[in-house]
């Protein structure tokens, strides 16, 4: 996808074309999104999941304020509308891999095709089902077989009921005639077995082999103790679907076949950042297999649930290698400080974007990662610096900012003149100290600035007060400016 113009009436999104919003709607190849507490995150995964031909999943994530279906407006890179209405989508994708807690759940204790029948990518696309052309007639032949063996077994049973009631004396001859029909379909179910778990697995060894080597490549990544030994194929009955891939796998040395399951259940073997790991490699080994990787849009909502720090930085590390195979990487996170890493791992230039509330609503827009985990001073006075140069998005935005100016220049009086204050001393303390001073006090040189800083105090502090009347009063932006660019020429001045 190329623009995203339009989501209203979807989970926690209005119309954010309606408010104001500094990002224009183009996303890049690599878009990192910022939900703080995951709100609205899932929301737009499952908008591109549901893009692979899924409308259910967006008819589900309605506002549930809305009288209204969901409308949700995107441009193609062929400049084309990608337009859901009326509950479907108008165009679908087939080359989108989603990467969310729904596959998390679905891919940790076996690995499991997409659920949508119109999704032809993902394992499918790995394991050629046109090689089970021979098996399948064979499969075919061998039910014929069965049903032909039942006929007789049901023939069989019918005479020696019959000959029982006439009680006739060589009635050995009809049982061993049941007993044989019976025994002929039980070895014609077995072969039928054979066929369907088995045989049909032989023309995909190269792939199989090849799938194990990689996740246990990424598996190596993430975890020391864990390790896949064997993936088979689990056919549906007629051999035209796959229903899942099973594995044995080998925990702290102990190998743990699938017939063990019952009795070591990695439900509880596991812990839940060795699941992730398993489900993540599972993901990230696909594209390993898959030729035309470089068609694909990948979207990965928040990959490291229970990673440690080191899980952490390996993820995005090949969260990195994997932007360079893809045609397009979304990363939906709540972590700041994973968004930071990855900007700074990343070898090509990201979309950094976040979900805000504004005026009730979700809107997306431009975040400044960097600056959003200042703290403290710094945080303050980058506060202020950007109103000046980009303006304010709503009167709580006003508040926010003119909460800025008192402490930063609290914050700066108590870097500069650490060894004369009290930590118990505030903004009016330090003028007092101002007008107080003689010519051998360090604070005397500020005495020239001394009705700017009154100023300044006087305006912001009723911001710091509880039910102040700017709570319910607009703010005026042009009488803010001033007296941020005051703060600011007194920071320098400080």
């Amino acid at each position: 996808m190329k623009k995203l113009l339009k989501i209203k009436n979807y989970s926690t999104f209005s119309d954010f074309t309606d408010r104001k919003s500094d990002w224009d709607g183009t996303f890049k190849d690599i878009n990192l999104l910022y939900a703080p507490n995951g709100s609205g995150k899932t929301s737009v995964s499952l908008l591109f999941e549901s893009l692979k031909g899924s409308n259910e999943l967006v008819i589900k994530k309605k506002n549930l304020n809305a009288s209204e279906g969901p409308e949700i407006l995107l441009m193609g890179q062929d400049n084309r509308e990608v337009k859901f209405a009326n509950g479907r989508w108008n165009r679908h994708f087939e080359f989108i891999e989603v990467f969310n807690s729904f596959y998390f759940e679905d891919n940790v204790y076996k690995i499991s095709p997409s659920k949508n029948q119109n999704d032809v990518t993902s394992i499918h696309k790995i394991f050629n089902l046109e090689k089970l052309v021979t098996i399948r007639q064979k499969l075919q032949s061998l039910k014929r077989e069965l049903s032909d063996a039942g006929v007789a077994v049901s023939q069989a049973n019918l005479t020696l009921k019959r000959k029982r009631k006439e009680q006739v004396g060589d009635i050995e001859r009809y049982t061993n005639d049941f007993i044989e029909a019976k025994a002929r379909t039980s070895l014609i179910d077995s072969k039928i077995k054979e066929v369907t778990y088995r045989e049909s697995n032989i023309p995909f060894q190269e792939e199989l082999n090849s799938y194990k080597n990689h996740i246990n490549s990424y598996l190596r990544r993430f975890s020391e103790n864990i390790k896949i030994k064997a993936i088979s194929i689990l056919f549906h009955e007629h051999l035209n679907k796959i229903r899942h891939l099973i594995y044995d796998i080998e925990i702290n040395g102990k190998v743990v076949e699938i017939s063990d399951r019952s009795e070591v259940s990695l439900k509880y073997f596991l812990s839940d950042g060795d699941k992730n790991a398993l489900s993540l490699s599972f993901f990230l080994a696909k594209f390993e297999l898959i030729e035309n990787s470089n068609e694909f849009i990948v979207v990965v909502d928040d990959p490291f649930t229970s990673f440690d720090t080191q899980r952490k930085l390996m993820t995005i590390k090949e969260l990195v290698k994997l932007s360079g195979k893809i045609k397009q990487l979304y990363i939906f996170t709540h972590d700041l400080h994973f968004a930071r890493e990855f900007l700074h791992h990343s070898t090509k230039q990201v979309l950094a974007l976040q979900i805000a509330r504004v005026n009730g609503d979700s809107v997306i827009k431009y975040i400044d990662i960097e600056s959003e985990l200042l703290t403290g001073l710094m945080r303050d006075i980058t506060t202020l610096h950007k109103f000046i140069v980009y303006g304010s998005e709503s009167n709580n935005h006003r508040i926010q900012i003119a909460r800025c100016i008192r402490p930063s220049l609290e914050g700066l009086f108590r870097i500069k003149f650490y060894a004369y204050i009290r930590s118990t001393d505030w903004l009016g303390d330090f003028i007092g100290s101002i007008r107080e001073s003689d010519e051998n006090s360090p604070f005397h040189r500020l005495k020239e600035c001394i009705s700017d800083i009154e100023a300044v105090n006087d305006y912001s502090k009723t911001f710091h007060h509880s039910n102040s009347p700017y709570e319910q009063e607009q703010i005026s932006e042009a009488e803010l400016r001033t007296f941020v660019q005051q703060t600011l020429q007194l920071i320098q001045k400080i």
